[in-house]
């Protein structure tokens, strides 16, 4: 179906949803990615708290890894995305507590709590 309609946004949920099933986040995140592109302006909120989802989920991999440098970045996207979603930026805290970054742990910390 994307081939001869690359943007019906039906087929692009279903194949993301399908993705997070399978815990694909990469290619969640591609698909939502399309999904934001194409999203009407009244469901632009709503797509972009989904890429933050993927962001975030990429990122508590990279973190479980011991990667806290990729997490952080994930976690970054994330925050970058949705500035509403508080997990990620405590998870972004966490990321750099775990690459010893103190300093940078406790002011992305006392950022969520102030936005929250």
């Amino acid at each position: 179906m994307l081939q001869r309609w690359p943007h019906h946004a039906e087929a692009l949920r279903t194949l993301r949803d399908l993705a997070i099933d399978e815990r694909n986040w990469d290619e969640a995140i591609g698909l939502q990615e399309r999904l934001l592109a194409i999203a009407p302006p009244a469901d632009r909120a709503a797509e972009s708290s989904w890429l933050a989802v993927g962001y975030y989920e990429l990122g508590r991999l990279e973190l479980a890894r011991g990667a806290a440098a990729a997490a952080a970045g994930h976690f970054r996207a994330a925050v970058r995305t949705d500035r509403s979603f508080v997990p990620a930026a405590v998870a972004l805290g966490d990321a750099y507590e775990a690459a010893g970054l103190h300093r940078d742990a406790i002011r992305t910390w006392e950022r969520a709590a102030e936005a929250d």
